[in-house]
């Protein structure tokens, strides 16, 4: 019987909807973050349900053959990617492997699955970037969320998105911190900046940047369209949106174009 705490060797067979590592302990389904097919692991059960559990690697006996290093320094961390310390050829395989699953045992279809078609270059590729908006020692912090939380992993990089977000956020960092810009806390449901999302057209160059607010009236406007302007080339549109839900739904129902166009050209 599989006790919580307990420490058990597992052997990692498939791979999880959310790119953990599955495994059994004596015919008992485990799931456990980071691992992957292949790998030989010790792991600390951390939570038990009747028909899983979830599992923490403490040690890796013998990695799997797909098994890389992650070139991001946040992967692990930051809730964005799952499987990016798998060998991108495997990944491919293992995405068919999953719709090969999903339509034989759900959907009771047998029927073939074509090889998954890869990029050349599977980094960079992203059009669209959306990131939480909050404050830590005085100043301003823009990333993605940490792994099954709310807090914010700080960053300006990000591997799998188009270059120009990295002076998008470097930019409005900037301006929330010269301008001492309250941002939007979702627990007091206070202060102003919320999300700042962008739109890269990779045929055209087109940029667009969308600030999300808790509220109407954005101080220093003027200032954040000049350094924008002047930090973002290709910069064709910015637009606020606003957003006074008590949601985590990212955008609201009302937009303002502040400069330029309300759209872009992707193509």
């Amino acid at each position: 019987m599989v006790e919580k705490n307990k420490i058990y060797n597992i052997e990692i067979e498939d791979l999880g909807s959310s790119g953990e590592g599955v495994g059994k302990i004596d015919g008992f389904t485990v799931f456990v973050p980071q691992a992957i097919p292949g790998d030989r692991i010790r792991a600390r059960i951390t939570i038990l349900k009747k028909r899983y559990g979830i599992g923490e690697i403490l040690e890796i006996l013998e990695p799997s053959k797909d098994r890389i290093e992650s070139r991001c320094s946040l992967f692990g961390k930051c809730g964005g990617c799952q499987i990016m310390h798998i060998d991108y050829n495997a990944q491919l395989k293992m995405k068919r492997n999953k719709v090969e699953q999903t339509l034989s045992r759900i959907g009771k279809i047998n029927t073939k699955v074509n090889p998954t078609i890869g990029m050349d270059n599977p980094f960079k590729y992203r059009n669209k970037g959306q990131f939480p908006v909050g404050i830590k020692n005085n100043k301003a912090i823009i990333g993605p969320y940490e792994m099954g939380s709310h807090n914010i992993v700080d960053t300006s990089y990000c591997h799998i998105q188009a270059p120009i977000t990295e002076k998008i956020i470097k930019t409005i960092k900037k301006y929330i911190d010269d301008f001492s810009i309250e941002v939007h806390d979702e627990v007091k449901r206070t202060g102003l900046i919320r999300n700042i999302v962008n739109r890269f057209g990779f045929a055209t160059g087109d940029v667009m940047v969308v600030i999300v607010t808790n509220g109407r009236k954005l101080p220093y406007k003027d200032e954040l369209i000049r350094m924008l302007k002047e930090n973002v080339p290709g910069l064709k549109s910015i637009v606020q949106n606003i957003n006074t839900r008590n949601t985590n739904v990212v955008l609201g129902h009302e937009t303002l174009v502040l400069y330029g166009e309300d759209k872009i050209v992707e193509r």
